[in-house]
């Protein structure tokens, strides 16, 4: 079966300010960001037979990262999914090298590399990405 995989590098902020809130309680924030593309989680994308979609997570810090439709990732990818009227089959698997909550992005990182590749996977067989 086939394989790809994306890395989903952690972020840095350079500097970070709170510049108000929103009306539904999240900050404004102005910031500068770097991303450090040797510190990264990895995601696997593994193509399988049938219409099956699993998800885990291994790593240094699986025990930290949900591997249910709480994660970012599984989220992310059911509503590009809902969005685009696409079937998404096939395994994912998280490495999480990343500590969780450590202000270094790794869970917006690692739902933004999933919705890239979904976007490449879009454009190829791999994956078994189907319009429905």
């Amino acid at each position: 079966m086939k394989k790809h995989s994306e890395d989903a590098a952690a972020k840095i902020n350079l500097f970070l300010h709170i510049t108000g809130k929103r009306p539904d309680g999240y900050h404004l924030l102005y910031s500068h960001v770097v991303f450090c593309p040797d510190i990264a989680d990895r995601i696997v994308y593994k193509e399988t037979k049938g219409n099956s979609f699993t998800f885990k997570v291994k790593g240094p810090y699986r025990d930290s990262a949900p591997a249910d439709d709480s994660n970012l990732v599984v989220k992310t990818l059911k509503l590009f999914c809902e969005k685009f009227d696409l079937l998404l089959c096939g395994e994912i698997t998280l490495y999480k090298n990343l500590p969780v909550g450590a202000g270094i992005g790794g869970g917006s990182s690692d739902a933004a590399s999933a919705a890239v590749r979904v976007m490449r996977q879009r454009r190829s067989d791999f994956f078994h990405v189907f319009t429905r």
